[in-house]
């Protein structure tokens, strides 16, 4: 972090917005993707992608005997992910911490954009149906 002096917080805050921050994780999820199907066997029936819909996105397992998708929207300030069946899995906001650093607030836990894409993107990626 810079000087405490020279911090501006309220600049930092301002770009740490629900929708700034939504949009550079949708770039984040697309790479994640995009790269689990450069791991994926040639054989395998399965494959990912990410499609927008308007102001939100999904995150979508598809193949011939399964598929699933993970939705990422905002709604109240905050990034809501629902599965296929519309359940909230996650629900993230958004904070400074005590170093300045922009993250997500998950169950009151400061979390890296990493962290919330493993939280929501591990199983569809490497449970126990995809191999």
């Amino acid at each position: 972090m810079t000087d405490e002096a020279e911090f501006n917080w309220v600049r930092e805050r301002h770009s740490c917005s629900a929708y700034a921050i939504f949009m550079k994780l949708k770039l984040e999820i697309e790479q994640d993707v995009a790269e689990r199907n450069a791991l994926r066997p040639e054989e395998r029936w399965y494959g990912f992608r990410v499609v927008s819909h308007g102001a939100a996105f999904s995150v979508m397992r598809e193949g011939n005997k399964i598929s699933k998708s993970a939705t990422f929207s905002i709604k109240d300030d905050q990034i809501v992910v629902v599965d296929d069946k519309d359940k909230v899995v996650l629900k993230a906001s958004l904070t400074l911490n005590d170093d300045g650093e922009c993250r997500f607030k998950i169950e009151g836990k400061e979390r890296e954009s990493w962290h919330l894409r493993k939280l929501v993107l591990e199983e569809m990626f490497f449970g126990s149906d995809v191999q």
